[in-house]
């Protein structure tokens, strides 16, 4: 089985190696750096499997590295912040960052996003293409097209969509949604799933031409449906 490769973008190089020998003895290669220009340079050479991005960079803010970074691959993003940094936490979620993680980082935290990695990696074939009315989605290839039309779709969303799809018409609660998709085995924060959930409506469409397709059950969770 190919090992999981993490890049970490730090300023603290103190941080930074404590994380790498923890990820390191549980059988994950980690590259690391000080800055968001690195890390953007470092993900298009080494392609790793996760990034950690501290929310405090020297050089560009966190939630621009992100944008930057799904552009470079689709790749999940976790950002390490402290108690100062809520409200980079919340930019970067929007920009598209997976989690949020805490900082100094918890080997005990990261693991269940990198066990999520590694499962994609044990089960080789995806699956079939998944078609939902408009939707259509290769788990192969990693493509989502609307109409016909192909979306740029960071991973973790992606993941969502396919999750949401494979249970089209059944509702799915946000505890399911944290276990499956974020791989945990408690729930995560609900602003989290909810920040997803909003970003991926927009990419789908929503708005007056077109009803929403992921529908909000009220104290439950979420269900795509069908369109009338």
């Amino acid at each position: 089985m190919p090992q999981v490769v993490v890049l970490v973008a730090d300023p603290d190089s103190e941080l930074s190696a404590d994380v790498a020998g923890a990820l390191s003895a549980r059988d994950v290669a980690v590259t690391s750096c000080r800055t968001g220009a690195e890390a953007l340079v470092l993900a298009g050479r080494l392609a790793p499997d996760a990034v950690l991005l501290a929310a405090a960079l020297p050089d560009i803010d966190a939630a621009e590295v992100v944008k930057a970074m799904h552009q470079v691959l689709p790749v999940p993003v976790l950002l390490g912040a402290g108690p100062a940094d809520a409200d980079a936490a919340v930019r970067a979620l929007t920009a598209g960052a997976a989690a949020v993680v805490a900082r100094p980082y918890r080997t005990s935290e990261l693991l269940p996003y990198l066990d999520g990695v590694r499962a994609e990696q044990r089960a080789g074939e995806l699956g079939p293409v998944l078609r939902v009315g408009p939707i259509e989605l290769d788990a192969a290839t990693y493509e989502v097209r609307l109409d016909g039309r192909r979306l740029s779709i960071p991973l973790r969303e992606f993941e969502l969509l396919r999750y949401l799809m494979d249970r089209a018409d059944r509702v799915v609660t946000r505890e399911d949604i944290a276990r499956d998709v974020w791989n945990r085995a408690g729930p995560i924060t609900t602003n989290t799933i909810n920040v997803h959930v909003k970003r991926l409506r927009k990419r789908l469409g929503d708005g007056p031409a077109r009803p929403p397709l992921i529908r909000t059950v009220r104290g439950v969770g979420f269900r795509l449906v069908h369109p009338d």
